[in-house]
């Protein structure tokens, strides 16, 4: 585990995971709902769905469908049902770990192709669709133009012993 760990990150698609794990995606962009960071620079741990192993006693694996691992350290399962939501993942449970540094504000029309590839490879008409799936239904479609918070990501550590 990083001591210099901030917090988490915002959540992330199974598929953005595995990029940021990959070194693919080292940039994301968070709608600007209001004029203050939301996410300070620092080190953060990547959350990540878990579920319960059956074993004795039962413990935790992360879900992602690469690589379906178990955590460790071993991490006992103390929680009801048999599956945790990223959003509650606890930091001792993170295996990824990023330097998150935030480079400002923009429109996200304003992304560069540079960008497009560094957000994890993308073509520009392919982030505009992914832009969209993952935001128009939250009121924010690529065609209303909102301003943006743009992150740089470093990888720190990955891995099942991070």
């Amino acid at each position: 585990m990083n001591p210099d760990t901030i917090g988490p990150t915002p959540l992330f698609t199974a598929e953005h995971r595995d990029l940021i794990r990959r070194g693919l995606k080292t940039q994301t962009r968070r709608v600007a709902i209001d004029v203050k960071q939301p996410y300070p620079n620092g080190a953060r741990y990547m959350r990540e769905p878990l579920e319960k192993v059956k074993s004795w006693p039962p413990i935790a694996r992360y879900t992602d469908a690469r690589d379906a691992v178990c955590c460790r350290p071993t991490i006992a399962w103390r929680w009801s049902g048999d599956k945790l939501n990223p959003m509650f993942m606890p930091k001792l449970a993170a295996r990824t770990f990023v330097r998150w540094t935030c480079r400002g504000v923009e429109r996200v029309q304003d992304i560069s192709e540079a960008d497009c590839r560094a957000e994890g490879g993308y073509l520009r008409n392919e982030y505009i669709s992914t832009w969209d799936d993952l935001n128009a239904k939250r009121g924010y479609p690529w065609s209303s133009n909102p301003l943006v918070w743009v992150y740089k990501l470093e990888l720190l550590a990955t891995g099942d012993t991070a």
